[in-house]
Parts: C-alpha cells; sequence; structure tokens
C-alpha cells in the first residue's frame, strides 16, 4: 500500500467517524424508582408547628438538616390569604419561633424553604 493509498484510507475512516458518530451517545433516558415516605412532624426532617396565640401564630421550625436552612416563604389559608417573603435561616439541628400575624380564619400554615440540595414546601393545621 503507497503513502497515497494510506492516506486516503485514513481520511475516508475519519470521514465515516464524524458522520456516523465514534459508538458514543449524547442522549439517555432512564427510569429511576424513587421512594417517598411520609411521616410524622417529630421524625421529619423539618418539624413544623403552629399555634394561635392571641390573635398573632407562633411558628416553630426544627431543621435536622445537617445543613442550615433559609424559609423563604410563610402563607397562611387556602387558597393562601397572606403570604410572608422571608429569609429567615434555622441551624442544622436548631430550633426557631416566630410569631406571624396571620387573618384570624386561617386554618393552614404552608412553609417554603430552600437548603443546600434541597427545596422544601411543608403544610400543617394551625392548633
Amino acid at each position: 500500500m503507497s503513502l497515497r493509498q494510506a492516506s486516503f484510507a485514513l481520511l475516508v475512516l475519519a470521514v465515516g467517524m464524524l458522520v456516523l458518530g465514534a459508538g458514543g451517545f449524547s442522549a439517555m433516558e432512564a427510569d429511576r424508582p424513587v421512594d417517598v415516605s411520609v411521616v410524622d412532624d417529630e421524625d421529619a426532617y423539618l418539624g413544623v408547628t403552629a399555634e394561635q396565640e392571641a390573635g398573632d401564630v407562633n411558628v416553630t421550625i426544627v431543621n435536622r438538616f445537617a445543613n442550615e436552612i433559609t424559609i423563604t416563604q410563610v402563607e397562611a389559608g387556602d387558597p393562601p390569604e397572606s403570604q410572608y417573603d422571608t429569609e429567615w435561616v434555622v441551624g442544622p439541628g436548631t430550633q426557631e419561633t416566630a410569631l406571624y400575624n396571620l387573618p384570624t380564619d386561617a386554618n393552614e400554615i404552608t412553609i417554603h424553604a430552600e437548603g443546600k440540595g434541597v427545596s422544601i414546601e411543608v403544610s400543617t393545621e394551625i392548633g
């Protein structure tokens, strides 16, 4: 085989690889099983309690995550009648309480929180 024939063969091979690909793939679809369990507040990663007190609501957050979380929004009612945007940071393994002035007829509160690699929405009844 001459140099000219070898060069032509390599050129044809290179063009063929560009057109057909190199045997890899650029997209994939896979089904993965997910198991979600619901637990009581005393066992949840983010525990929330809401207690009515003289027209206000005491909201207590318990963070059982290994990292701090930030409460980004507090909503009351269904559909939400009151909405508070916040940047309330709760450290890992700690409990924090805040007082909110919510509508007296609200019977449910929803907490939106974010942390390292996690986004959470928790609803609970106002007691």
